[in-house]
Formats: structure tokens, C-alpha cells, sequence
């Protein structure tokens, strides 16, 4: 497993490759992850090693053409070390195209997961400059020049494993219609959640957790939060981002006047801080995302495992997490009234909101780790028989 980031790192591909391993090695298999850290060193602390290489050398630029130089000796050196059967990359990045690219020389099948798209993740994160992946592809060039490089990337690949049928939908845009492409649902291995029942005149207390990136757009869940008009409700956001990007947020708080209801929780950054995030789960009413792009969130899953309505916009894979006026609801993203009505709506009907929350338990169960597994190792063994095939 090659992944950008793992624990005690804390997000989304590290939960899921995490998770993944775990199950891997119940049920006999033999996980082995290589991923960054502060220095080269192998571990491990839950059965399998763990292989990491530093991610910083002098702290300036220059780090990054370091870093294109050890990454491929090293990921060399431990497959050399480990002969692998396969090789899964857990996300779409230069440095996993440098992986494939490698595993196709050696000829070892390879996986790699096209959680989002490399294109646009790169230009929304650093400055939002188009309303979604059509709009972008027309008005740059840069996006169109980058996407070639893409589509030569994940061409290395035996497999690409599409978390949700959205991202199928993303590959095909870039790769055209390709016979590879699995669509397997991000599913966790999670502790113990349940169903928090809500009384009337219980205070309402609205949760969201993402990295504050313009297309997250934070400022649009605390207009919404605002227009709730209750001095008890209180906000909890958790994540981070630039300086200039929490700016935004608080100020957005301070513009509505909720500054004494909202909680910044900052930055999750470790996988035993998961624990802050299943308790503000534990005490929350709903979970709430007003993203302009999602692939399959997983946030959502562990939202909705421990008996939280999602009130969403609706956007790229998340219909197929929640279900429109049963687990939740899902508002066209221009919609800032109706994002704030259904908001509204399910603080002022408790009996509406329970019984959401035991559908979003309920519809939960469809991603644990344990009912796909057997989804993974399939798209392993199609890996191998793909690169034999061609050999």
C-alpha cells in the first residue's frame, strides 16, 4: 500500500487505508504500507510494517526535488525487500504515477484509487477558478495540459478502483471509456456508534468537518447556521487550512453574530484524535456540508453511523450516500435559502429528525469494511490476471 498519508496522520485516505489493512490481515493477508513521516524507519504497531520516508529535508522548496529523488529509490528498496504481489496506491498524485509507472516496469499488478481528481484538486485547493470539472476543462489551458499528464499516469495502472459511481464517471472524462474501472464504496471499520434520540428543547448542535478550502465553502454553512435564529444552537466546525482560509471562516461567524455559538475545533492530526470527532458526533443533532465537489465522502459514513440526518448539498457522489428525505437532505448548491430552510426544518421537527437518524444508522451498515472485503481482494486477483495476461 502506497499512501500519501496514514495514521497517526488523520483523513480520509489515511482511514481508509488504515482500516483496509486491518481487514486484510484478519483475514490472512499480509498488508505492508509505505508512507511519509519525519524520518526512515520501519515499524509495526499493528501487525504489519509500516515503511516510512521523511517528508522534509531542509525545509525550503528544494524539498520537493528531494523528494523526487528518494521517493522512487526508496519505494524500490522496499519492494525489493517485500515482493509484493500488488501494489495499491491510495491516491491520485505525481508521486503514484512515479509508483506505477515503476510496478509496470517490474511488472507487479497495481491498483490505484482515483479518489479525486488530480486536476481539480490541485486548482480548487489553491484557488477556487471554476464551478466544476466541465467548466475548468473549457476555460484552461493548464487543466487541459495536466490532464494528458493523468491519463499517462493512470495508464500504468492494471486497475483504478473508483470509490463511488460519480468518480467512475470522473475517470471515463479523463480516460475515455476504459474496461478497468471498479467501482468499490469506501467502507470503514468502525467503533461502536448508535442513535442519539433528540427531545424537544434539546439544544440543537450542527457539526461539519473538512479542510477549509474555497470549495467547502464555510462561510455558506454559517449564513445557514445564523439564519437558524437560536441563541442556544450552537456550530461545531472541525478542520483546518491556510491562515487565510480560517480567516474567511471566522469571519463569516463574526459577520452573522454567532461568535459565542460557534466552536473551532481546529485541525484533526492524529488517528487517536478521531476520538474528538466521534464525540462531537456523540453530541451532535446533524451533520451538515455545503461542498461545491465530493467524490464519496467518508465523513459522511461515520456521520451517519453514529445517528446523524446529513443536510447536504448535492453534489458529485453524495446521493449515493445519502438518501433525499430519508437519511437526510440534499440541496442544489446555488440553493443557500433552501440549504438553510431544510436546516431549519429539522431543528423544529425532533419526530422528523429521530427518525432520520435511525435511517442513517440503518443505511450505514452498506459501508462496513466487513460486507466489501471481499470486493477488494477480487479486484486484486483481476489486477494479477491482467498483468500476467500481457506478459
Amino acid at each position: 500500500m502506497y499512501a500519501p498519508i496514514f495514521p497517526p496522520m488523520i483523513g480520509g485516505p489515511a482511514t481508509q487505508c488504515f482500516h483496509l489493512c486491518n481487514m486484510l490481515l484478519k483475514g490472512g493477508d499480509e498488508p505492508v504500507v509505505l508512507t511519509i513521516g519525519d524520518r526512515f524507519e520501519c515499524a509495526s504497531p499493528d501487525g504489519y510494517r509500516v515503511y516510512r520516508y521523511p517528508w522534509r529535508y531542509t525545509r525550503t522548496p528544494i524539498d520537493k526535488a528531494i523528494r523526487w529523488v528518494v521517493f522512487p529509490w526508496y519505494f524500490l528498496s522496499v519492494v525489493k525487500r517485500e515482493k509484493p504481489d500488488v501494489i495499491h496506491c491510495h491516491a491520485v498524485s505525481a508521486l503514484s504515477f512515479v509508483a506505477g509507472a515503476l510496478s509496470r516496469r517490474k511488472r507487479i499488478p497495481s491498483v490505484i484509487k482515483f479518489a479525486g481528481d488530480w486536476v481539480w484538486e490541485t486548482f480548487s485547493t489553491r484557488r477556487l477558478r471554476a464551478r466544476d470539472f466541465d467548466d475548468l476543462y473549457r476555460r484552461s489551458f493548464l487543466a487541459r495540459l495536466l490532464w494528458r499528464v493523468e491519463r499517462r499516469g493512470l495508464k500504468r495502472f492494471a486497475m483504478i478502483w473508483a470509490p463511488s459511481k460519480f468518480r467512475e464517471e470522473n475517470v471515463r472524462r479523463v480516460m475515455g471509456d476504459v474496461d478497468n474501472v471498479r467501482v468499490i464504496y469506501n467502507a470503514l471499520d468502525l467503533p461502536p456508534g448508535g442513535l442519539r434520540e433528540m427531545r424537544p428543547g434539546d439544544p440543537f448542535v450542527v457539526v461539519s468537518a473538512s479542510r477549509f478550502i474555497p470549495h467547502k465553502r464555510i462561510p455558506v454553512i454559517v449564513r445557514a447556521f445564523a439564519a437558524l435564529q437560536d441563541p442556544h444552537a450552537r456550530l461545531v466546525l472541525i478542520g483546518s487550512g491556510t491562515n487565510e482560509q480560517v480567516g474567511i471562516a471566522k469571519a463569516a461567524v463574526a459577520e452573522a453574530g454567532v461568535g459565542r455559538q460557534v466552536t473551532f475545533l481546529g485541525k484533526l492530526d492524529s488517528l487517536r484524535e478521531a476520538d474528538k470527532l466521534y464525540g462531537a458526533f456523540k453530541q451532535a443533532s446533524v451533520y451538515v456540508s455545503a461542498s461545491l465537489e465530493e467524490g464519496f465522502p467518508n465523513v459522511f459514513v461515520e456521520a451517519m453511523h453514529f445517528g446523524l440526518p446529513i443536510v447536504s448539498t448535492d453534489v458529485g457522489g453524495c446521493r449515493e450516500i445519502v438518501t433525499d428525505g430519508r437519511t437526510g437532505f440534499l440541496v442544489d448548491p446555488a440553493d443557500e435559502t433552501g440549504f438553510a430552510r431544510r436546516l431549519k426544518e429539522l431543528k423544529e421537527n425532533t419526530e422528523r429528525r429521530n427518525e432520520m437518524a435511525e435511517a442513517a444508522v440503518e443505511q450505514s451498515k452498506r459501508f462496513e469494511l466487513a460486507a466489501v472485503l471481499g470486493q477488494f481482494k477480487s479486484l486484486y486477483a483481476e489486477a494479477i490476471r491482467r498483468t500476467l495476461s500481457t506478459q
